[in-house]
Order: structure tokens, then sequence, then C-alpha cells
């Protein structure tokens, strides 16, 4: 196995198992005589001794069977992620829970790329070697000084819904920008610009047909777009996508500006309620108010008899 290639040995049986389950299925038996092979003898070994030959011949199956080649293969395309920081390897696993998926950087130093694929995936070449193109983009993203990744959790809104909404518009934001620059490459992304539309309804609700396809088409075309700007398309999509300056780039759920609990709707602060003395001190809570943007009707109207009981 590739030194800058490690499989764990519960997805090397994994797959292999599915592929022998699978042949089976269709009549073929070679893949479970292939199993059987090399496995039965392993049984004649002591307990402590038995469980690493199981994984040295499951990996030795994985590995003539063509599934390390298809591994390999996506890596090749990004060699630039092992001269930027991947020093010591990519490591292959199953997903431990559902939608755990992905890939993300690990270890001492972020030294170390970790994957999870799922085992379904490796039934079908074409489908496994679009989801690596698109993971594998994403930790040369992660790498890139232009990207500018700050994995700064104080960057994400306080509450617990308002952080989750803002995570999964970052999330399909970056995937939709993942997949657009894979598409300009002239390479199979791991969804079509279309597919991504219904997904951006999904986070986007109130948004117009017009202005989702507007939206969706923006992240595709636009090239590496650095990730301090895709957090605030995240946080304000409205505004920094649809463009929608008339109603202060406010999407249903965002959260109010003063409390940061998610909101329906803004209101205006009213005409003089407000003095330079009264922004000073929410500036030094609220460092970046805008009292242009108005608040939810909670915290307008608590300010407002805050200041009547203090005249």
């Amino acid at each position: 196995m590739s030194a800058r290639l490690d499989v764990d040995p519960a997805l090397c049986e994994a797959v292999v198992e599915d592929a022998a389950r699978i042949a089976s299925q269709s009549g073929i038996a070679s893949f479970e005589r292939a199993i059987r092979g090399a496995l039965d003898p392993l049984y004649d070994k002591t307990v402590g001794d038995r469980q690493p030959a199981f994984e040295t011949a499951y990996r030795r199956l994985f590995k003539e069977w063509g599934y390390e080649a298809l591994l390999t293969r996506a890596l090749d395309e990004f060699p630039q992620i092992f001269g930027e920081g991947v020093t010591a390897g990519v490591s292959f696993r199953a997903p431990s829970r559902p939608n755990e998926s992905g890939a993300d950087l690990g270890g001492p130093g972020k030294v170390l790329a970790g994957i999870s694929v799922p085992v379904a995936l490796f039934r079908d070449p074409s489908a496994l070697a679009r989801f690596l193109r698109h993971e594998i983009q994403h930790l040369a993203d992660l790498l890139d000084p232009a990207f500018a990744y700050t994995p700064d959790p104080s960057q994400v809104l306080g509450t617990g819904t308002t952080e989750n909404a803002v995570r999964d518009r970052l999330r399909l934001f970056w995937s939709i920008s993942v997949d657009g620059r894979i598409a300009a490459r002239g390479q199979l992304p791991s969804r079509s610009l279309e597919a991504w539309a219904p997904h951006v309804v999904r986070v986007l609700p109130e948004a117009e047909p017009e202005r989702v396809r507007h939206c969706t088409e923006l992240l595709w075309n636009r090239g590496l777009i650095p990730f301090p700007e895709l957090l605030g398309m995240a946080r304000r999509p409205a505004r920094s996508l649809l463009g929608a300056v008339g109603n202060r780039g406010f999407v249903v759920g965002d959260p109010c500006p003063l409390c940061r609990f998610p909101t329906r709707r803004l209101v205006d602060f009213p005409q003089g309620l407000l003095r330079a003395k009264d922004l000073a001190e929410i500036r030094e809570i609220v460092r970046d108010f805008d009292p242009e943007s108005g608040a939810c009707e909670r915290c307008v109207e608590g300010y407002a008899v805050a200041k009547t009981v203090g005249a």
C-alpha cells in the first residue's frame, strides 16, 4: 500500500465482503471462494495472531480486486495536497454513523487527511471517483492560502439554532463552489448545477425561484471563494447572494442583530430612539451593530420601554 495512502482494515473488510455478497446474488461464486481461500487457513493460527492475519488478507484482496487503485487514482488528481501540508498521508475509512461521510484534516499540525467513504460507493467506480474528487477538492481548499480558512467557532453566530443554520448554508455553498470548479476543469462533479438547486431551496425557503437559480449559478461560476466570504454568505445570504438590500439582507430564521435569537422579521427603531451615546453602549457588546438593520420586535420594544422608564 502506498506510503501516502492508508485504508482502515474495517473498510477493506466491508468493501470486500460487500463485493462478494453482490456477486453471489448475481450467481458469481468466485469472489466468495477467494475470500474463503484467503481466510480459512488463518483459523489455525492462535487467537492473538488471527485478527492481524485477517486484516492482512482483506487488505490483499482489497488491492487485488482493484479498489486501492481507485483511491490512488483519485489522489493522483490532487498532488498539490501532499506538497501543501498532508505529509502524513490520507487515511480512508468507513463512516461510523449515517451522514458522516466526507473529508477533514487531523493529527498534530493537520498533516493527516481523513476521508470517510460509504461502502456502497465502491460498487460504482464512477460514483466513487466523483465523490472522492469532491472531497479531496475540499481538502485542497483547506490547504490553499488563498482560501484563508480559519476554523474559529466564534465566527459562527451564537445560538444553537442559528449556528446549525449557518453551518448548513456554509457547507452547501462551499460544496456548490467545489463542484463548479471541478466542472470548469472538464471533470465530472459530484452533482450538476441543476441538481444543487433543490438543496439551495431547502436552506433559503423564502427565496423566489429566479433568486435561487441566481444564487446557485453565482456559487457555481465564481471560482474559488475565500472562506471568510463564504461564511459571510452563510450568515447573511439574502444580502450577499440574493441582492435583497431592500429587506436588509435578512432571511426568515436569521438571528436578531442584538439578541442573536432566530426571528421571523426585523423592525425599525423609532426615529430618535437611539442617540450616539446609546449606539456606543450597544457597540461595546455588539461591535458590528448597525441601527439601519433594525432588530427583532422584542428587542426594539424592550429598548423603547427601558428608555421610557429611564426618562
